[in-house]
């Protein structure tokens, strides 16, 4: 059965574009609509500044970064009426969202050529705003708020704070080296997360990202010609607090099923779920501009998910194993897009087995 496919994946605070020494563009998060030009087209965006405000650390200044967006996207929930994983009939609904970001960041230990930081501290505060049209005939609804307390919209805000190591180095498009981040989001209550429907959560976040060049050949200019390397990402969510009043939105960026390929994004959205992503990349040529080349992923996931779904004491404990390849154009060295196929050589997917194939398009996560 063909599928679209849209990766979902959140920069823990952008994506810097231009030098660092002066003010830059962060692009954050994006989605799609399915109903809206096929669903290639983004109408959810975040973009924002990352400004230097002080010289806190000679070399490395103090930035404020703030972000804002919003659109309209779509959403799906794979659940039963009583929380536990499921295929209803209707699952598919809108989101209107407004989106706001703001935070600090600071860099520690420079090296390389790009005169990058090694470890960054960041801390801030995120929120947002959504409401919903198109949910009257699915679970998601105020009749049902002890399982979807967002049901009738949602104003949620949250702490953030991380410590990330760099050891990553390019060489063209070729990473090579090493990335970790640990990162902590707090949703309490006092945090106005009452004055629509109800948000109360503690998230911690723990991902490491590995890249080592197999071979390269490289034309003039520096253009990649043929590149071949090795991806992996090892990464899990654990939430400490997770009782009656989890909105459905936390769960996008931490269920298996957005973390692992196969499976339907945003299904098995439990207390904690844990994922390793293994990619054997094969790319170039470079089309012309930086950036622009095609790709061939092979790759394989291993996923676990455990603890209890949200706002429920239903229990899980399963585990997952995918494999597949990706047939892509990498944009900018950003964004992807293509075909997948792929099979979920061990668990259940909520709705298909065996091969399957669809069209991706996101930015990818690994």
């Amino acid at each position: 059965m063909r599928r679209i496919i849209l990766i979902v994946c959140i920069l823990a605070a952008g994506m810097q574009i231009s030098a660092a020494a002066s003010p830059s563009l962060i692009i954050g998060e994006f989605a799609t609509h399915g109903d809206i030009l096929m669903g290639f087209v983004p109408t959810m965006v975040e973009a924002g500044a990352l400004v230097p405000t002080a010289e806190v650390v000679q070399g490395s200044p103090l930035k404020t970064g703030f972000i804002m967006g919003g659109g309209y996207s779509q959403r799906m929930i794979w659940k039963n009426a009583d929380g536990s994983p499921g295929v209803m009939d209707d699952r598919l609904f809108n989101v209107w969202s407004a989106r706001w970001n703001l935070f600090l960041r600071q860099g520690f230990i420079r090296r390389g050529p790009d005169d990058a930081d090694i470890v960054t501290v960041s801390t801030g505060i995120r929120g947002r705003w959504e409401t919903y049209t198109g949910n009257e005939d699915t679970v998601f609804i105020t009749d049902n708020l002890a399982l979807f307390p967002d049901a009738g919209g949602t104003v949620s805000n949250e702490l953030t704070a991380a410590v990330s190591v760099n050891l990553i180095e390019r060489n063209g498009i070729i990473p090579k080296g090493a990335f970790g981040i640990c990162a902590v989001n707090w949703a309490p209550p006092f945090l106005l997360n009452t004055l629509l429907g109800t948000t109360d959560y503690l998230l911690l976040t723990g991902e490491v990202r590995g890249y080592y060049p197999i071979m390269q050949r490289t034309g003039s200019g520096g253009l990649n010609i043929f590149s071949v390397y090795l991806a992996n990402r090892m990464r899990v969510d654990t939430f400490f607090k997770y009782g009656s009043d989890i909105p459905v939105f936390p769960q996008i960026y931490t269920s298996l099923g957005t973390k692992m390929r196969s499976l339907e994004p945003l299904s098995y959205g439990t207390s904690f779920t844990a994922v390793n992503n293994f990619d054997l990349r094969f790319a170039g040529p470079e089309l012309g501009p930086p950036g622009l080349y095609p790709m061939l992923i092979l790759f394989t996931d291993l996923g676990y998910s455990g603890g209890t779904y949200a706002n429920t004491s239903l229990a899980e404990n399963s585990i997952f194993l995918s494999a597949g390849i990706d047939a892509v154009i990498s944009l900018f060295d950003f964004i992807h897009a293509g075909y997948r196929f792929s099979s979920m050589i061990f668990g259940d997917t909520m709705i298909e087995t065996g091969v399957t194939g669809g069209i991706v398009i996101g930015i990818q996560f690994l």
